[in-house]
């Protein structure tokens, strides 16, 4: 997990869309490309829809 000032991360998943945990007034993420998820659950899942997307539009 990667942590940061709250102020510069998003406050949701990218994903799921739900809000992100804070420890010590940092939000807890992992990014996934420009995006931010909460758990690896997510960051999988928004790796897959990417890869189908790319799929499809070839």
């Amino acid at each position: 997990m990667q942590s940061g000032p709250v102020g510069s991360f998003p406050k949701r998943c990218a994903y799921c869309r739900e809000p992100f945990c804070f420890s010590d007034n940092q939000v807890q993420a992992l990014p996934v490309g420009n995006q931010f998820v909460c758990n690896e659950f997510c960051a999988q899942a928004l790796r897959e829809e990417a890869h189908l997307a790319i799929k499809r539009a070839s």
